[in-house]
Order: structure tokens, then C-alpha cells, then sequence
């Protein structure tokens, strides 16, 4: 348990404001701007998980920061991220939960209409590697076209492999698929 003598000399030291000045990603490492026009030494930003399960969310030069300083230390303090700010505005007004990217892709969420939203911006592309497989249960409707490398299966009827009985070869129409 600390003593009277461990509290810093400054408890204002101890949460601090401040702006991110400049971020290094290969370190993990950011210098945050404080309000008497100092700034930190390199320090560690808060992210949203970094136990067994990982987040990587790097922040932006000018993202406002809460200053975590142990025993009023400022080069022993950390970042926390996620205030509203100028530059950085909020990106709903609303129960929509949004994740929005450097290039303008977005995942949405509205859990009052219950509808999962993924927009991605002009070329941007979808990849779902799932070496076990998929399922998608419900109607699925396509304003595309559809392919697929080796074969599509309808209720058990393969759409590359399926034989028509009862035809006249030559103009005559099949019988749809059995």
C-alpha cells in the first residue's frame, strides 16, 4: 500500500490532456502534445485488447488523449484514445455501432433494425478465407453475377454435372432438374 511519502509531488501530473503529436507503428509508440506546450517521450497508447485476443487499432496524428501518468510520471504514462474532437468527429447519433477506415470503408451495425452493414468504397473488395467452409442461413440476393470455380450445388443437384432425362437431343426444351 503506497505511503504519504510515494504520492506524487503534483497529483495534477497524474491525468493529463493532451493531442497526439506523431506516431511511430513499427514501435507501437506514440509523443503526445500536453497543454503547457511540452511533449512525452515516446509512450504506449491503450488499445482494446492485447491478451490472447488482439486488436490492432493504430491512432492519427491529432487524436485527442488521456494521459495515464503512475505516480505523476509522464514518461511512465499511457494514452487513452477515443475522444470526439474536431478533427475527429463522431461518426453517428444514434444506437448504430460504426467502424469507419482511413479510406471510407465502414461495418455498421443497427441493433434496432437488426441490420449488419459492410460499405466499402469505389475497388474495394470482399475476401472471406474459411478453409472449414461457410453457411449463410436465409435468402441471399445478388445484383451481380455469381461464380464459382468448380461447381454450385441446389438442394443436392450439382449445376455442372446434373443430367435432364426424357430429352430429344437437338432443339427440344429439358424437363427442369430432378
Amino acid at each position: 500500500m503506497p505511503t504519504p511519502e510515494d504520492a506524487p509531488t503534483d497529483p495534477d501530473k497524474l491525468i493529463r490532456f493532451g493531442k497526439i503529436a506523431s506516431v511511430d507503428l513499427k514501435a507501437a509508440r506514440i509523443v503526445v502534445s500536453l497543454d503547457d506546450d511540452s511533449q512525452t517521450t515516446p509512450i504506449r497508447w491503450i488499445e482494446f485488447s492485447m491478451g490472447k485476443t488482439r486488436t490492432w487499432n493504430p491512432p492519427a496524428q491529432g487524436e485527442d488523449v488521456v494521459l495515464l501518468c503512475p505516480g505523476g510520471e509522464i514518461g511512465a504514462g499511457v494514452a487513452l484514445r477515443g475522444l470526439v474532437n474536431d478533427l475527429f468527429g463522431a461518426l453517428g447519433d444514434d444506437l448504430t455501432s460504426i467502424i469507419e477506415f482511413l479510406d471510407g470503408a465502414r461495418l455498421s451495425y443497427d441493433p434496432e433494425g437488426h441490420l449488419l452493414t459492410v460499405a466499402l468504397p469505389d475497388g474495394g473488395a470482399l475476401k472471406i478465407v474459411a478453409p472449414g467452409g461457410s453457411t449463410l442461413e436465409g435468402d441471399l440476393h445478388c445484383t451481380g453475377t455469381i461464380t464459382a470455380d468448380v461447381d454450385v450445388i441446389a438442394a443436392g443437384i450439382s449445376g455442372k454435372g446434373h443430367k435432364h432425362p426424357n430429352i430429344t437431343r437437338g432443339g427440344a426444351l429439358s424437363d427442369p432438374p430432378q
